[in-house]
């Protein structure tokens, strides 16, 4: 696990001010994950579901072993393989 954790925050270091450290897109919307505490508890950190239409989702999300867990505030979950996330373009 520290070796996929260490891999994700490598591939999504952006800089302290970042708020969306990474992504994962599908054709129904994207999963981005946030380096915001939000409304998580722990370890966990914001994620928010954005999809083509409707309306935005918060969660919350943390790494397990090699992939990223989420969990929605509505009771959706997703597991996102750490090796699919992408790293924001700069703004």
């Amino acid at each position: 696990m520290k070796v996929a954790t260490l891999a994700l925050a490598t591939l999504l270091a952006t800089g302290a001010q970042a708020a969306v450290l990474g992504y994962v897109q599908t054709p129904e919307g994207r999963i981005e994950v946030h380096d915001e505490r939000g409304p998580c508890a722990g370890d966990a950190k914001k994620a928010v579901y954005v999809p083509v239409e409707g309306e935005r989702i918060t969660g919350c999300w943390v790494v397990r072993g090699t992939v990223v867990a989420v969990v929605f505030l509505d009771g959706d979950i997703a597991q996102v393989p750490v090796v699919f996330m992408q790293k924001p373009s700069p703004a």
